[in-house]
């Protein structure tokens, strides 16, 4: 727009030179130069209007043929076409062999593996640790049991039923996730907190927002539930934010649910409360926790840490810190690094 204005000043300029020049010769009247400028004032605005709807037009043309592009692609995952529910699975989950890549568009062939041979079982109702360093796998894995990406037939079972057999609609009511990215809308408290199930009750609500934390913040609030925390939850602090995401979540009600460093933010007399509280909301259902951090995961059953992309030691946690293998080593290097942080 700036370029065009400039562009009709320099014609305006143009005419009264070349005009004003005719009209000293007496080649052109004072009449017809004056209403020839009037005539040119006159279509400067349509024209200009016209350049516009049409830059307009090829913008919208080109993203109605995106939207169309999208609107036409089909999903690859297996649970989108299963049609009928299965019957209620217990919340059991076992891992056979489980080799994963991301998709690509180059040979399968040579796209490097996220998971390689993961084979782990999750008793109904226990609680099982995902621990090791940052690309490890472990993020790859809870999106493969929440049913993000296309697995094998055969390798993923949760209740001895294939993952692959259990409807996408389904399955999303049976896992909750809390990852590592809060999303959160510009909406109110209330309306992220029971986004999962807009028609909860009160009871609901306040049970799970108090079994997450939450409800010493809503109280400080001038408006309590009724607070508009703004874009993304912009308003709330990390580790406020990451607690909304919590309670979301408890609402759903799941049978399995996966904490994907989902206190990283939040401080360590917090988290001690927030844990004694998900130890009574969670009786009977199976948790799973994510961390690089060994202090989060200390009341797991059991523990599996990952390296590159495949399990390099599984058991309980105390019999992985009586070996002299990845799992103490992790724990006596946090543990140095916390008293350097002290000193």
């Amino acid at each position: 727009m700036a370029a065009v204005g400039a562009l009709g000043g320099v014609g305006t300029i143009l005419v009264l030179a070349v005009g004003g020049r005719h009209v000293i010769e007496g080649r052109l009247s004072l009449g017809e130069f004056v209403a020839f400028n009037a005539y040119l004032a006159q279509m400067a605005y349509p024209t200009l209007a016209l350049g516009w709807i049409l830059n307009v037009f090829q913008r919208g043309y080109g993203a109605a043929a995106r939207l169309q592009e999208i609107q036409q692609v089909t999903s690859d995952l297996p649970g989108d076409h299963a049609v009928e529910e299965v019957p209620p699975p217990t919340p059991e989950i076992e891992i056979m062999d489980l080799s994963f890549a991301y998709p690509a568009n180059d040979q399968p062939s040579r796209r490097p593996l996220a998971l390689s041979g993961i084979s782990l079982r999750v008793p109904a109702g226990s609680s099982l640790a995902l621990v090791g360093p940052v690309g490890s796998g472990k993020s790859t894995l809870a999106g493969i049991l929440c049913g993000l990406y296309p697995v094998e037939d055969g390798k993923v079972f949760i209740g001895g039923v294939d993952l692959n057999r259990i409807p996408t609609a389904q399955l999303r009511r049976m896992v909750g996730i809390v990852p590592q990215e809060t999303l959160l809308f510009s909406k109110t408290l209330r309306e992220n907190v029971l986004f999962a199930r807009p028609g909860a009750g009160e009871d609901a609500l306040l049970q799970n927002a108090r079994a997450a934390g939450l409800m010493e913040e809503v109280s400080s609030f001038p408006r309590g539930f009724e607070t508009r925390i703004g874009e993304r939850g912009f308003t709330l602090s990390g580790g406020q934010r990451q607690r909304v995401a919590l309670a979301r979540a408890l609402v759903l009600d799941p049978s399995i649910l996966i904490l994907d460093d989902a206190f990283a933010s939040i401080d360590a007399e917090t988290e001690s409360r927030i844990r004694e509280e998900l130890g009574r909301s969670l009786a009977g259902k199976t948790l799973i926790q994510i961390s690089h951090r060994v202090a989060t995961v200390a009341g797991a059953a059991q523990v599996v840490v990952l390296e590159e992309g495949r399990v390099a030691e599984a058991g309980p946690r105390e019999d992985l810190l009586r070996r002299d293998g990845p799992f103490s080593r992790m724990v006596r290097r946090q543990q140095l690094e916390r008293e350097l942080e002290i000193l």
